[in-house]
């Protein structure tokens, strides 16, 4: 029997620009998404009908999880019409900031297209991805890229950052929908941050002063104790901290990898990763 394991990783987002509202009621946004070591992991293998179980428990229906949501989507795309058992063991908290769901759908995606045989390339998964969730389509390369449009046009860069990453999650989940409305621009910017440029010619205890997220201000001021953790994480020792997506949780960036893993111990709800890189991929695929 067919059984595959692939991991689902989060991501943080090294800058986020809103740039304006379209006439679709979505937003453009400018944004470099970062894939890392902090995942979810799917369990995949033939089964007569589709099933999903997930551990804990997300307290809906298997039907209204983005994984099924995918699976539908890969059908309909298809014509497939095999089934599947899915396990998900959750580990990336939702309304976090982090693009948990996003990653599962696109993991989910990938991992029906070979059950299935369906054989499609990475370009149509993405396109598929897109009518899914905005940033499904980053997942499904799972490796840094800009994000433009309202997140679903990607351009793959090479980014490796050489940090610990702690990631912390004050206890509040942010709803995405609430902050582009608390953070809806007046106009649309006409020259984006070149965040993947700031990012390779400046060092990374200056990027504070060039690389934001929009969405910081507004949900600062609503949750402050999101305010306080990055604060936290810039008094011990990060180099750049930041709030990741649309929150609720920051992370910080350190140069001493043992540092940030004792960082990350200190929090209640805080974990320690790195970028994820084509070796991670690599591993999960053999």
């Amino acid at each position: 029997m067919f059984r595959s394991v692939r991991y689902a990783p989060a991501k943080i987002n090294l800058g986020l620009e809103i740039l304006g509202k379209r006439s679709d009621g979505f937003h453009e946004i400018n944004t470099l998404f970062l894939p890392v070591t902090f995942c979810d992991i799917l369990e995949v293998s033939e089964n007569k009908e589709l099933t999903l179980e997930c551990s804990p428990s997300l307290g809906i229906l298997p039907k209204d999880n983005i994984i099924m949501k995918a699976a539908d989507a890969l059908r309909r795309a298809t014509g497939a019409r095999s089934g599947a058992y899915i396990r998900l063991k959750k580990n990336i908290p939702q309304g976090a900031g982090l693009g948990g769901g996003s990653s599962d759908a696109a993991t989910a995606l990938q991992a029906l297209n070979e059950i299935w045989q369906t054989c499609l390339s990475d370009d149509e998964l993405r396109e598929i991805a897109a009518q899914i969730g905005s940033d499904v389509p980053f997942f499904i390369s799972k490796t840094a890229a800009l994000g433009r449009g309202r997140g679903e046009h990607i351009e793959l860069v090479e980014i490796n950052l050489d940090y610990g990453i702690v990631i912390v999650q004050p206890n509040v989940a942010v709803s995405t929908a609430w902050a582009y409305n608390s953070a809806l621009p007046a106009t649309f910017c006409d020259k984006p941050s070149q965040f993947e440029e700031i990012i390779r010619e400046i060092p990374a205890g200056e990027w504070r002063n060039y690389i934001f997220n929009d969405f910081e201000q507004g949900v600062f001021r609503r949750y402050p104790q999101i305010e306080v953790a990055k604060r936290l994480l810039y008094e011990a020792g990060a180099e750049f901290a930041l709030m990741s997506g649309s929150g609720s949780c920051v992370f910080g960036l350190f140069a001493d990898r043992e540092r940030a893993n004792s960082v990350a111990n200190s929090f209640h709800n805080g974990y320690f990763c790195r970028q994820w890189t084509a070796e991670d991929l690599s591993e999960q695929n053999s």
